[in-house]
């Protein structure tokens, strides 16, 4: 069995590692934001304050962020941060900022008035006008780096991971017509070729060609698909119907999200609910909804010797 790369383990449970990141991360902040704003209260005189309390300002705020990141990754994705994309969507980059900053406030006073409200006070939130635009200027800012923060994450990723990248079909070279004594010879049509094309994969440490027969499976990620090979996986920028049209007839779809190399099928289980999983050479499984199964099964067919 191939050794799994640390890669591979961390994206294994990736998920659980970023929300542990984060929520250490945010609690950290909360905690250091938290006691610099009440020595800073106790340097110019406002001993009123006390710790707990400005621990409240500081948990809501925070709190409120943690809510909205999933929207400011949706809003990314919308919009991705490039550079050849940067000046087409730095507009609706600046409105996300606005709206988010809009959102935190709206959502930071909230909790404050309710936890106030618990310990049987009142929470004012001071001069609308003047506080929200005090907010807003940190909130752009913070907006900002949480974008800034996420594409390096997002760069180091796919770098460790290995992102491929398209390379051009080779040439073909140009047909001969053959001679023929027989000018009424019926035509039979040409079994259609393997596609040649090839994938430049960047790592970290060293770059490398996979060829387009070498993919085992494809399945799609966002704006990504994910090409599976040899155990592992290298994501591309791409749509699957694209892929779909550029890796020609060794591919049949399975799936909405997945499409699989006829040549690396070694069986089918069909299941109960009339779907069916595929099984690949190397050992892995690929689903196969009821709506593609009879195709890949004709197209299998079709394909044996």
């Amino acid at each position: 069995m191939q050794a799994l790369r640390p890669v591979d383990r961390y994206l294994a449970h990736r998920r659980a590692y970023e929300l542990a990141i984060i929520c250490t991360l945010f609690v950290w902040l909360t905690l250091a934001n938290t006691h610099t704003a009440w020595l800073d209260l106790q340097r110019v005189g406002k001993t009123e304050f006390a710790w707990n309390e400005v621990l409240i300002w500081e948990a809501t705020s925070h709190a409120v962020w943690l809510v909205l990141l999933p929207v400011i990754g949706w809003w990314k994705r919308c919009f991705p941060i490039s550079w050849a994309d940067l000046r087409r969507h730095l507009p609706c980059h600046v409105l996300g900022a606005l709206c988010v900053s809009v959102l935190h406030v709206l959502g930071m006073v909230a909790l404050r008035k309710l936890s106030y409200w618990a310990m049987g006070s009142h929470y004012e939130y001071g001069d609308l006008p003047r506080e929200f635009f005090y907010e807003a200027l940190k909130d752009v800012r913070s907006y900002a780096l949480v974008l800034v923060v996420w594409t390096a994450y997002d760069f180091v990723l796919l770098r460790w991971q290995g992102e491929a990248s398209e390379i051009a079909d080779a040439p073909k070279a140009p047909a001969v017509p053959a001679v023929s004594t027989v000018s009424d010879a019926p035509h039979t049509p040409s079994s259609p070729e393997p596609s040649t094309q090839r994938f430049l994969v960047r790592t970290l440490g060293k770059e490398f060609l996979i060829a387009a027969p070498d993919v085992v499976w494809v399945q799609a990620q966002g704006n990504y698909v994910n090409l599976h090979r040899a155990g592992r996986s290298y994501p591309l920028r791409a749509t699957l119907s694209a892929m779909e049209q550029r890796l020609g007839a060794g591919f049949a779809r399975c799936h909405r999200s997945y499409l699989v190399n006829l040549n690396a099928i070694e069986s089918i289980e069909p299941t109960e609910f009339g779907d069916a999983v595929l099984h690949v050479r190397g050992g892995e499984s690929v689903p196969c909804s009821r709506t593609f199964v009879d195709d890949v099964r004709a197209r299998l067919l079709e394909r044996a010797p």
